[in-house]
């Protein structure tokens, strides 16, 4: 899990939430203050039509999968990704070297589905121009969905406040049209404020951070990727897995590097 976006969650939550219970003349801790942030009607306009809107503006089959969209921006980064995969597809090339075949016996094995599918690929001994241009394929199509998912995402985050300024007018029409009731006029207006602060949450602690992550995360896994398809094709080639290694090492940030010669020196010392 990434720790980064789990604490940048809790962190923001817990800012709002203290600045609403904190009294700060007298300093004290007031929690029945986040009573008055509570209206069900607030929530039905700004959570239920943001939701209502977004699901009448995409099919049916993307939007039932926006949970599984969440959970990746909370994912691992895809930098640490590489160098498992990259081991992964060293030890792959030794396998290789003795017996194509045997890259059949660890197939199942492969958590990558980008890299399963190549290896399936060399595992049929499918020509090196078509393997090429199906991995090509397959990543302007994960490429395309990433995208996709990212759009999803800040269309919740464009629409949260939107919402919320319909549930703001909504309480101001309230309020005018019952000013001669003075005991109307603090729920019209409560109406009209936190609908607001429902939409700027909904979009700035929520969605956008996390459509952000998740476009920040796609160039990454595009330098993934492409290690990946190069490892493949030289499986294919049944280059010697240390030209693999060489060669695919440049692929990982710098930090990255140094954390992967570290631990080979570690696994070289325990062979040892």
């Amino acid at each position: 899990m990434d720790l980064a976006t789990l604490m940048g969650l809790i962190l923001s939550l817990g800012m709002v939430f203290m600045g609403i219970t904190v009294d700060f003349t007298p300093l004290g801790f007031n929690i029945g203050n986040f009573i008055h942030f509570i209206d069900a009607s607030s929530i039905l306009i700004v959570i239920g039509g943001t939701f209502g809107s977004v699901l009448a503006s995409f099919p049916m089959v993307k939007i039932l999968r926006v949970g599984k969209v969440v959970a990746r921006a909370f994912r691992k980064t895809p930098d640490e990704e590489m160098i498992n995969t990259l081991t992964f597809i060293v030890d792959i090339a030794k396998i290789a070297r003795q017996n194509i075949l045997g890259i059949e016996n660890v197939l199942e094995t492969v958590e990558n589905d980008y890299l399963r599918n190549g290896l399936r690929l060399v595992l049929d001994r499918v020509e090196r121009d078509l393997i090429v241009e199906i991995l090509h394929s397959e990543l302007h199509y994960l490429e395309k969905r990433r995208d996709e998912d990212i759009k999803i995402l800040r269309t919740f985050a464009s629409l949260g406040p939107a919402f919320g300024m319909i549930g703001t007018l909504i309480g101001l029409i309230l309020l005018l049209q019952n000013l001669d009731d003075p005991s109307s006029i603090g729920p019209a207006m409560g109406l009209a404020i936190i609908t607001t602060l429902y939409g700027m949450l909904i979009a700035n602690v929520f969605f956008t951070p996390w459509a952000n992550k998740l476009d920040a995360q796609k160039g990454q896994d595009k330098v993934l990727h492409e290690m990946i398809r190069d490892g493949v094709l030289y499986i294919e080639q049944g280059q010697r897995q240390e030209y693999i290694e060489q060669d695919l090492v440049n692929y990982l940030p710098l930090e990255m590097k140094q954390m992967y010669d570290e631990m080979k020196f570690a696994s070289a010392r325990e062979e040892g």
